[in-house]
């Protein structure tokens, strides 16, 4: 689901289930099927003298099964502001931040057959920035094909 109103706001949203199936016909006991719930959504909104605020989360559920006991649960959430400068819009400063919950762990399970699996690894975490961003494209003046 989504709605654009130029100029003063967007947002976007999506959902869903998921159902993971992984038995083993050598061992019985190794079924691992699981259920799970993923959503994501943004917003934007146009403020006044070119100020923009805008927002995006993602949320990720994955249920315990009867080989990993635990669930998983990951939110996360980033936020930027930005300023517009010139006619064109040509010039924008953004001041971002990013995994504000600080929930980016890298962190993977698989069950496969005999096989099963459990991985960390280093992710980038909560971090903010600042961005200078120049559009070339909207630079005044003729073109070369129009002259």
């Amino acid at each position: 689901m989504n709605k654009y109103v130029k100029d003063k706001f967007d947002f976007w949203v999506n959902a869903g289930p998921s159902y993971s199936i992984s038995k083993s016909t050598l061992q019985m006991f190794g079924n691992s099927n699981g259920r799970g719930f993923s959503t994501s959504g943004g917003a934007s909104v146009y403020l006044p003298f070119k100020f923009k605020l805008s927002g995006d989360v993602d949320y990720t559920y994955t249920a315990p099964t009867a080989t990993f006991g635990s669930d998983l649960r990951r939110t996360i959430v980033n936020a930027n502001i930005s300023k517009s400068f010139f006619k064109a819009n040509a010039l924008k400063l953004m001041v971002s931040g990013n995994d504000l919950l600080n929930q980016n762990v890298g962190f993977n399970r698989n069950a496969y057959g005999n096989m099963i699996t459990q991985n960390t690894y280093t992710t980038i975490q909560r971090y903010f920035m600042f961005t200078v961003t120049w559009d070339f494209n909207h630079m005044g003046g003729a073109t070369a094909a129009a002259k």
